[in-house]
């Protein structure tokens, strides 16, 4: 039986304890990946973020919220190997510092150091095993197939 683990949806990052910084993820094509491995008669566990779809029925969903989260799941062992790693981008920056209360909008200016998250995808990418097949989707805005060849000569896919 193939084994996939599928990411799908936003994440979060704290500015404050009322407000984050998101992206723009529906989940949406992690779920349909999911439901189309589903019905090829894989056993699928979907690690969702925030969502505006409903994931599939007949899979395992395990919700996060933050980059530093989805992290977590992914890279912590199992008991049993994942055979496949289908992956969709997931937030890429942070705060670099927390504030503590809310934000006031009384404050002349808002000022925010950003630093970046790990790169989750990369570290999946190091750690996979023979076997697994890694598959990475990443939003762009420009030069698609330059930015993309990029990104898959930096994280080392090839072995």
């Amino acid at each position: 039986m193939r084994i996939f683990l599928i990411t799908a949806g936003a994440t979060r990052e704290p500015i404050d304890p009322v407000r984050f910084i998101s992206n723009r993820s529906s989940g949406r094509m992690g779920f349909a990946l999911a439901s189309a491995a589903r019905d090829r008669g894989a056993e699928v566990t979907i690690v969702a973020g925030i969502t505006s779809v409903d994931p599939p029925g007949g899979v395992r969903v395990v919700r996060v919220s933050s980059a530093k989260k989805c992290e977590g799941r992914l890279t912590m062992k199992r008991a049993r190997p994942r055979s496949s790693w289908p992956r969709q981008q997931y937030l890429i920056i942070e705060p670099k510092e927390k504030a503590t209360t809310k934000i006031k909008k009384s404050e002349a200016e808002l000022e925010l150091k950003l630093e970046r998250t790990a790169d989750i995808l990369g570290e999946v990418a190091q750690g996979r095993t023979n076997g697994q097949l890694l598959i990475g989707f990443a939003a762009e805005t420009d030069n698609l197939l330059k930015h993309a060849r990029a990104k898959l000569a930096a994280k080392a896919w090839m072995r």
